[in-house]
């Protein structure tokens, strides 16, 4: 079985954990909105029933303990479902925001498994405890416990759709869970409960009681943290990014926002780097786009650095230009971009760049009279500009990576 991997904090800073939600704690939350345990000696019963009797209704828990991400069988469709419309990229995000409805609807599909089994389960034991007890309400009380790969929103609407599909003997869902997010430097705890009725003429009266109780036990929860971080196996730390890779490509499924911005990361929170590269990787393609002139001059003092023939040249730059259809393809003509910019004349741009000081050393203009025409050669820019024999380096090392080399080949 292939998890998936969780990125993990390069701070080397201590995090809060917080302990798993268990059953009898919610018990204790039901019993103080005034309920009950619905069947005391369900340890001895053959039959299964719900869990607890509030007012008139009957609620069954389920709690979510798993990461629906580390299944093997889900990994697979979510990489068939966006290799699709991303047949190219080597990390793909899991984005459901940038699939179209039929494809969010296949992405509903792959990750509600677990949902749909608990409304399943949760449909017979309701129905079997309401004809006993003779209560006139059914609720489904889920609790995401480890399904961290969705957000409390996702798991409320994915419970809520699949109650409307798949049964008429729910009257109501209740959400709920306990969620950590961390920055490092900032925490965020939240305890949200919703609950969203299924069958309006059946509304569940309780709620708020139960909703009030559900945040008296969330403040003694996060007292007790606060005095004595816990430790045990049982508890979960931040909400993080997961990854899996199939077949060389690598999925992502980012950690929701936080939904504030950072007082401390004045650019924005950053995100954990599971790459594990130390320096800029090479964004960009970038190829001399010279004319015919311009080649002559270049072939002219410099024969070993360019092509043997100007057609050999396009074919190289055709080339490159096909290396990749993941990185932009840059043929910068920094003369005819100065000139447009301050509105002068090709060559009048070529020696107003030559002289000026910011330039020299880095920028080299020669004037040639060939066949009655002026030509000039010039060194082309990265993210600044490069020097002469920079250029002539790159085009002779390969016209790929010239980004990457010309910060350290200027000046």
């Amino acid at each position: 079985m292939t998890l998936a991997t969780r990125s993990k904090p390069t701070s080397g800073l201590p995090t809060f954990h917080i302990r798993h939600l268990t059953e009898a704690e919610i018990e204790a939350v039901v019993l103080s909105a005034g309920g009950q345990r619905a069947h005391p000696d369900a340890d001895k019963r053959k039959l299964r029933g719900a869990d607890f009797v509030l007012g008139s209704n009957v609620i069954e828990l389920k709690i979510l303990e798993d990461e629906g991400l580390d299944k093997p069988e889900r990994q697979q469709k979510l990489a068939k479902l966006f290799r699709e419309k991303f047949p190219s990229r080597p990390t793909i995000v899991l984005d459901r925001g940038i699939l179209d409805l039929q494809g969010q609807r296949s992405y509903d599909r792959i990750l509600e498994g677990p949902i749909k089994t608990a409304v399943s389960s949760a449909r017979q034991q309701l129905q079997q405890s309401r004809k006993e007890l003779n209560s006139t309400g059914a609720v489904l009380w889920v609790i995401n416990n480890g399904y961290s790969s969705l957000s409390h929103d996702a798991v409320l609407e994915l419970v809520a759709k699949r109650t409307r599909n798949d049964t008429s003997d729910i009257d109501a869902v209740i959400v709920s869970g306990a969620y950590f997010f961390s920055d490092t430097f900032d925490s965020f705890f939240l305890w949200p409960i919703d609950c969203v009725p299924i069958n309006l003429d059946k509304p569940f009266e309780h709620f708020d009681a139960l909703k009030q109780a559900w945040d008296a036990f969330a403040m003694e929860r996060m007292n007790a943290l606060m005095r004595d971080p816990v430790t045990a196996k049982d508890t979960k730390g931040p909400v993080v990014d997961l990854s899996f890779c199939l077949d060389g490509v690598t999925y992502v499924m980012p950690t929701p926002p936080i939904g504030s911005a950072s007082d401390f990361f004045a650019n924005g929170r950053p995100r954990i780097n599971t790459t594990g590269i130390t320096t800029s990787p090479q964004v960009a393609t970038v190829f001399a786009g010279l004319n015919l002139t311009e080649w002559r001059n270049f072939n002219k003092r410099h024969p070993s650095a360019v092509s043997p023939s100007y057609a050999d040249w396009n074919a190289m730059e055709d080339e490159a230009r096909a290396s990749s259809d993941l990185k932009p393809f840059v043929t910068p003509d920094l003369v005819s971009d100065y000139a447009r910019d301050q509105g002068v004349a090709y060559d009048d741009a070529a020696r107003q760049l030559s002289h000026m000081p910011d330039y020299q050393g880095r920028f080299e203009v020669s004037l040639d009279e060939e066949d009655g025409q002026r030509v000039e050669t010039f060194a082309y820019p990265g993210d600044s500009l490069m020097s002469l024999q920079a250029i002539l380096d790159a085009i002779e090392n390969g016209v790929d990576g010239w980004l990457a080399r010309d910060s350290a080949q200027a000046a």
